[in-house]
């Protein structure tokens, strides 16, 4: 498992939380979403915005890339309670984290939808995501975020 972003690439990859602060993430549609969380340590509201790889029955189901260290998964390890922004959909979900075989079906179904973004993520991550999810699933926790309706 490759190291955690630097300070650059984490930069860009809050960029998109601008796009939210200013009530422009619509335009990013369905392909991602603004987890709100609460920190674990300070119990202040964080943000992320990530891809949604995803979607059941009006769920969004999304992988936590950099587990177990990426903070926003270790923060709804803590406490499962979250908040999303998706497409026109806004409101509270609670986290839950996919069995490894679940895993593996949304990772198959993902890199039949999107091939080139899951070779970029097996250069990306060192994994064989393209010829094999399943093994894939085993460090690529997915989680499901039930939207409270």
């Amino acid at each position: 498992m490759p190291p955690p972003p630097g300070q650059l690439q984490r930069l860009l990859y809050r960029l998109p939380l601008i796009a939210y602060r200013f009530r422009l993430g619509r335009l990013m549609g369905r392909r991602f979403l603004r987890l709100g969380h609460t920190g674990r340590t300070s119990g202040r509201l964080r943000h992320a915005v990530l891809e949604v790889v995803a979607d059941l029955d009006g769920d969004p189901m999304v992988v936590a890339a950099f587990a177990p260290r990426c903070d926003w998964y270790r923060n709804l390890l803590a406490d499962p309670s979250a908040s999303v922004s998706w497409g026109r959909t806004s409101g509270t979900a609670t986290a839950r984290i996919l069995d490894e075989d679940a895993a593996a079906a949304v990772l198959t179904d993902y890199v039949r939808r999107h091939p080139r973004s899951a070779r970029n993520i097996d250069r990306l991550l060192g994994l064989d995501l393209v010829d094999n999810p399943q093994a894939a699933a085993r460090s690529l926790p997915v989680v499901r975020l039930v939207v409270d309706r």
